[in-house]
C-alpha cells in the first residue's frame, strides 16, 4: 500500500512552479497554462544512480509501451523545467 495514495487524484496533480530553480541549471520556466507537469523519481539498479526531475512536461505523442512476455519497455521523450537533482530513496531530496 502506497503511504501517499490519499493524495493522488483521477485527473493528477501539476507540478509545474513548485521547484523553482535554484540556480544550479538553465532549465526555462514552462509557460504552459492549460498543461501539467509530474515529478519523476528513478533509482537504477540496487546501487546505481538516483536521480529526480521535477517540473517534466510529456508530449502525450512522445509516450510509447511495448508489450512482451518479459516485460514492458516505456520510451519517454519529455521536458525538465525544473531542478535535476541527486536523491536517496523515493521522496527524499537530499
Amino acid at each position: 500500500m502506497n503511504p501517499d495514495s490519499a493524495n493522488w487524484t483521477a485527473t493528477g496533480t501539476s507540478s509545474k512552479g513548485d521547484t523553482k530553480n535554484d540556480g544550479t541549471n538553465a532549465n526555462p520556466s514552462f509557460a504552459e497554462s492549460t498543461k501539467k507537469t509530474v515529478n519523476i523519481q528513478m533509482l537504477f539498479g540496487t546501487s546505481g544512480g538516483r536521480l529526480a526531475y521535477y517540473e517534466v512536461f510529456v508530449p502525450e505523442d512522445q509516450v510509447t509501451f511495448a508489450e512482451s512476455e518479459s516485460d514492458v519497455p516505456i520510451t519517454v521523450n519529455a521536458g525538465v523545467y525544473g531542478v535535476i537533482e541527486l536523491i536517496h530513496g523515493f521522496g527524499v531530496r537530499h
